[in-house]
C-alpha cells in the first residue's frame, strides 16, 4: 500500500483546476490529508477557463472533498509543530506544515513548490514527494475515457501552472498541450 499523501495549498489548487477533484483522488488508492490550517487560511482562487476579464477569480472551496470522504483535515502534533517551526525558517508556513507531517508520519508531499520540493530531498531521511504532472499523468493513465488535452489546459489555464524545466514530465505536459 502507498503512503497517505499531505497535499499544500499549490497542489490542491491545481486538483482543483481539473474539475476531477474528487474522482482523482478516489482513484489514487490512497488517503490524503491537508493541514487544517491551509484548509482554514489559505484562499484559493482559480481563473475560469473561458476568462472573459483578467481580473475574474473564482473561489475554490475545498469543503465538498472533506464531506466526499477524499480529504481529511489535521492538526498537527507537539512533536510536528516544532518541525514546523524549524521548516518555516526555509519555506512558507503552509509547506512547512505540509513537510512537519510528511517527515512525522512518513506521508508523501505533494506539492510543485520549489522550496518544498528541495527541503524534501534534504531532509534525512528524504520526505517522498508527488507533483502535478506525477499525479496527473497517473490518473490520465488510468482514465482511459479523459482526455488528456482538456485535463491539462484546464490546470493551465485555471491554476496558471506549468511544469519545472527540471521536470521529467514536462514533453509530456507539453505534448498534452499539443
Amino acid at each position: 500500500m502507498q503512503s497517505p499523501l499531505i497535499w499544500d495549498a499549490c497542489s490542491l489548487l491545481n486538483l482543483a483546476a481539473t474539475n476531477r477533484e474528487i474522482e482523482i483522488l478516489s482513484s489514487m488508492g490512497r488517503q490524503s490529508y491537508v493541514p487544517e490550517k491551509v484548509l482554514r487560511d489559505e484562499v484559493l482562487y482559480l481563473r475560469p477557463f473561458e476568462q472573459r476579464d483578467k481580473d475574474e477569480l473564482e473561489l475554490i472551496d475545498p469543503q465538498p472533498l472533506v464531506v466526499a470522504g477524499v480529504l481529511t483535515p489535521l492538526v498537527l502534533s507537539s512533536e510536528e509543530y516544532e518541525l514546523y517551526v524549524d521548516f518555516a525558517s526555509q519555506v512558507d508556513d503552509g509547506e512547512a506544515q505540509c513537510l512537519a507531517i510528511a517527515a512525522s508520519r512518513s506521508y508523501c508531499l505533494a506539492s510543485d513548490d520549489g522550496a518544498a520540493l528541495r527541503v524534501a530531498r534534504e531532509w534525512t531521511p528524504a520526505i517522498s514527494v508527488i507533483t502535478t504532472p506525477e499525479w496527473l499523468q497517473t490518473w490520465l493513465n488510468s482514465t482511459p475515457n479523459v482526455d488528456c488535452r482538456v485535463v491539462v489546459q484546464m490546470v493551465t489555464k485555471r491554476a496558471k501552472f506549468r511544469p519545472r524545466r527540471t521536470s521529467a514530465l514536462l514533453s509530456w505536459w507539453q505534448s498534452c498541450l499539443e
